[in-house]
């Protein structure tokens, strides 16, 4: 973000100071959340299935950083009492003025509940509260020790929270061994606590039979980690071979037309729920190429409508989707992207040779979705984490 627009959107904070401030002061509920944005994402999907579920309650929800775009703010507003702190959330000198305002509401609150993920303004509010309010944070991936991450930067306040929810044993192990390095005191099996997002699968297993022309689908937002360019050249390759294959990028990738070739339709965002799934449904594959995730919300609703994973082995994606367990093919995140741009199309090429295995695995992965990633565990996890005394 250039000076200039810092610059507007400061004094724009500094004109809305005054109802913003109205609007904290009339929160009436004891559960406040505090994320990051309102853009499209998987993880902000996240975010606002965790508070349909205590919708019931009134809660108020907190957006701290700068939106590129407001996808998902109707459907947090569904929800929540959503308040845009603009700068107030993330101008380090406008923040920590901020953050002593919210915790003295929230720490007149009986049985407060303080939940957050992904942002700075969280974190700083924590030493601020009362003992007795409940504190949590989501963490949808694990950087560790690399500087600047939400975990080195929760360091001093990790011993505060009361919980920490993770998407995966294996990120509880990533934590447990965090906390070791780090001598925090703290009794990790009781802390972090295991919760699997969730999806809703059509009510009918869906079978497809894999004839080409295949299809794969790759879906998200336009930034580094998710390594779009990647893709294409994927894409390049399988137009060279003449492999029949359809690819299908959703998302802000209009800026990557001239690049692509006839096997490649992008769409732009797609922001209703139904017509994205009307996509996964006739869709053979969902394609990862990211270096860093923690588990894509794309694999999971890829999954529930009979798309198999084709992912880099990123965060905890592997413990879950692989060639052992026939629920999709994980490719080495090599820093050598030549190396994963000939994995994936070697796996595309077994795929167009072995339709009937791909079929099994199909169901397989609808199967394990039904299992492991069901509304009925998400929401009962929830409820119970947040409302147990």
């Amino acid at each position: 973000m250039n000076r200039l627009k810092k610059w507007h959107l400061t004094l724009t904070s500094l004109f809305h100071y005054p109802n913003i401030i109205k609007e904290i002061k009339r929160i009436d509920s004891n559960i406040l959340f505090i994320f990051p944005y309102l853009q499209t994402g998987g993880g902000e999907r996240v975010h606002a299935e965790i508070m349909k579920t205590f919708s019931h309650l009134n809660p108020t929800c907190l957006i701290t950083y700068y939106s590129s775009n407001e996808d998902m703010k109707d459907e947090f507003e569904k929800h929540a009492n959503v308040i845009n702190l603009e700068r107030w959330g993330w101008k380090k000198s406008f923040r920590q003025i901020m953050v002593k305002k919210v915790a003295k509401i929230m720490n007149n609150k009986p049985n407060a509940i303080v939940f957050g993920c992904g942002n700075h303004f969280f974190y700083d509010i924590i030493p601020l509260l009362n003992e007795n309010v409940k504190k949590i944070d989501l963490m949808h991936s694990y950087l560790g020790n690399i500087p600047n991450s939400f975990e080195q930067y929760s360091l001093p306040y990790a011993h505060l929270l009361d919980n920490r929810v993770v998407l995966g044993r294996k990120h509880f192990n990533q934590i447990a061994k965090f906390y070791k390095e780090n001598s925090i005191d703290c009794s990790v099996s009781d802390q972090v606590k295991v919760i699997h997002n969730k999806v809703s699968p059509p009510q009918e297993v869906i079978f497809k039979d894999f004839i080409s022309p295949l299809k794969v689908l790759f879906v998200a937002r336009n930034s580094s980690e998710k390594r779009p360019e990647l893709f294409i050249e994927i894409t390049q390759e399988c137009y060279k071979r003449s492999l029949p294959i359809e690819f299908i990028m959703i998302g802000d990738f209009e800026c990557y037309q001239d690049e692509v070739r006839s096997n490649v339709t992008i769409t732009g965002r797609i922001t209703n729920s139904n017509l994205l799934n009307s996509y996964y449904a006739t869709a053979h594959f969902v394609a990862i190429t990211s270096a860093l995730e923690g588990f894509p919300m794309v694999i999971l609703e890829g999954l529930a409508y009979g798309a198999v994973p084709l992912s880099t082995d990123v965060g905890i994606v592997s413990d879950y989707i692989n060639e052992k367990t026939e629920t999709g093919f994980i490719i080495e995140n090599s820093q050598n992207t030549d190396l994963i741009k000939d994995q994936f199309i070697e796996k595309l090429e077994y795929a167009i040779q072995h339709p009937k295995q791909l079929s099994a695995m199909s169901i397989k992965g609808q199967m394990l979705i039904r299992e492991e990633f069901s509304e009925e565990k998400f929401e009962s996890s929830y409820r119970s984490l947040l409302l147990s005394k």
